[in-house]
């Protein structure tokens, strides 16, 4: 008779506990994890992700919606149905439409869901809206800032995180942590998180060995182009940026294409956490700028990633993205997706971009405060760091180094003091070079906005400097020593501005001379 009454008291037990509130399920998490659960719904047609949200409650009671990604505004707007399933806690709403605040928060598991949609119609190109959530039927490509709901915790913090996927069977999935896995634990930071890639759908993935380590690639579409041949491009950009850095430490990266809509020909792409997101007018052959911005997107994995920036981040975009412009170019020279009249052609169209924008001479604040309003202005930065690359590295190559020689002392520093990019830092580390006064030219060139005129052949003895004539606009104040720069009526002028041309003749004659500069 007791052994009857004690199995049925375990039968009872069990019971009680697989039935009881669902916001009791996820009690045994641990202290600071979270776990994410996506089930796709079909509603009126359309193509839905049913998140579910549970972790364990810290000190704030705050947690913060999709909000900004680059120009990307109001992406809580792809939210739907926001529900907390505790019994007695309520959602309040902030000021601000991406917090909301939990009350009252007690010390058990947090249960939120939501629903997430595409919330925008049209083509997929127009303003960039490529970076807001994509959830189609037949694929979805999810940027975490984009669609993740968190807990309001400290973004550098490590946790516990676990993903759960309840996607169509005929799915191909992959993220930034693995593929074609239906649970993954991760130890990652909020950082991590918001800047993870999440797809999923009709994509043709392919998996290559880079010392010993996978990088999957995930295209979808049509292309004037095979699948192995864009696959062995982004392998080769992928080596000789690793080997430039000296760096091979990826357990898993992803490079991801999805076709856009529209005239061609465009590109377009984003460095995420261990992975990049391409994307690119359907349709297209390889081109000149298909590998410029694969191998501009890798170089951000370190300048940007590993070397953080600092905030406001676009006070450094001179920096974080003119400088990788300049290795872009540098790097694709020395893998050989670029020859060296591919590199000549790439920096002329560069000085020519630079000596004839019409807000040449804006300081640097004016251009970060404006950087994602006025897309005149989004060039600036990246002109202005791939001018000023060239000038360091012919410095530097007078002392025997070159600029390669201060990019790996920024990462080092990076590394072991994790101090983010910003002008101390960048001056610290070249002064430990002991070569160049680089808070000169930061400050006369960057922040105070003035014209660089030092006309130096920077490219080498097969390299010849040639000034040229061209009429350009300007309709900002002359900017001279420290002067604020300040707009006024447009006007007219002729000025001289730098290109740059090969010597056929040594060239031919000594190919590995003239090369030899580059490396």
């Amino acid at each position: 008779m007791s052994r009857i009454l004690i199995s049925l008291f375990i039968i009872l037990s069990f019971w009680s506990c697989s039935q009881g509130n669902k916001d009791t399920q996820y009690t045994s998490l641990k202290k600071h994890d979270i776990k994410y659960v996506f089930t796709p719904i079909e509603t009126q047609g359309q193509f839905r992700l049913k998140v579910d949200l549970y972790f364990n409650p810290k000190e704030s009671s705050q947690i913060i919606l999709p909000n900004q990604w680059g120009n990307q505004s109001k992406l809580h707007q792809a939210i739907t149905d926001l529900k907390i399933h505790n019994l007695d806690t309520q959602l309040i709403s902030d000021h601000d439409e991406s917090v909301k605040q939990i009350k009252p928060m007690r010390n058990r598991t947090i249960h939120l869901s939501y629903i997430l949609k595409q919330d925008w119609v049209g083509k997929m190109q127009s303003n960039r809206n490529y970076y807001r959530p994509i959830l189609q039927k037949n694929y979805m490509h999810l940027i975490g800032e984009t669609f993740l709901i968190y807990p309001n915790w400290g973004l550098e913090e490590k946790i516990n995180v676990v993903f759960e996927w309840n996607l169509p069977e005929k799915w191909n999935f992959i993220n930034s942590f693995n593929q074609n896995k239906n649970y993954q634990q991760r130890n990652i930071t909020l950082n991590d998180l918001k800047y993870a890639l999440f797809i999923g759908g009709d994509f043709r993935i392919y998996k290559k060995i880079i010392k010993g380590d996978p990088v999957f690639f995930a295209i979808r579409g049509n292309w004037k182009f095979s699948d192995k041949k864009i696959n062995d491009l982004i392998t080769t950009s992928i080596k000789t940026t690793r080997h430039f850095w000296k760096d091979y430490s990826f357990p898993h990266y992803l490079v991801s294409l999805i076709p856009t809509k529209g005239d061609c020909c465009y590109h377009a792409g984003t460095a995420l956490k261990n992975s990049i997101a391409l994307f690119m007018t359907e349709g297209q052959y390889i081109t000149a700028d298909l590998k410029y911005i694969i191998t501009h997107e890798n170089f951000h994995t370190w300048n940007g990633q590993k070397m953080t920036r600092q905030i406001p981040e676009e006070n450094v975009f001179w920096f974080s993205e003119g400088f990788t412009n300049y290795y872009t170019r540098l790097l694709n020279l020395r893998s050989g997706l670029i020859d060296l009249n591919g590199y000549i052609k790439s920096y002329n169209q560069a000085l020519k971009d630079y000596y004839t924008h019409p807000q040449r001479l804006l300081q640097n604040r004016q251009v970060s405060n404006q950087f994602w309003k006025n897309r005149n202005l989004y060039q600036l930065p990246y002109l202005k760091g791939d001018i000023l690359a060239h000038l360091w590295n012919h410095q530097l190559k007078s002392n025997n180094l070159n600029l390669d020689d201060f990019m790996r002392l920024m990462l080092r520093s990076s590394i072991s003091n994790q101090p983010t990019i910003n002008n101390s830092n960048i001056v610290n580390n070249m002064n430990k070079l002991n070569t160049i006064d680089s808070n000169i030219d930061i400050t006369r060139y960057i922040e105070q906005g003035n014209l660089f005129a030092q006309h130096i052949n920077n490219m080498g003895k097969c390299i010849k400097l040639e000034m040229k004539n061209i009429n350009v606009t300007d309709n900002v104040q002359e900017n001279h020593w420290g002067a604020i720069s300040t707009y006024k009526k447009p006007s007219s002028k002729i000025i001289k501005f730098p290109q740059y041309k090969l010597n056929k003749k040594l060239y031919s004659e000594n190919k590995e001379l003239c090369l030899a500069y580059f490396e």
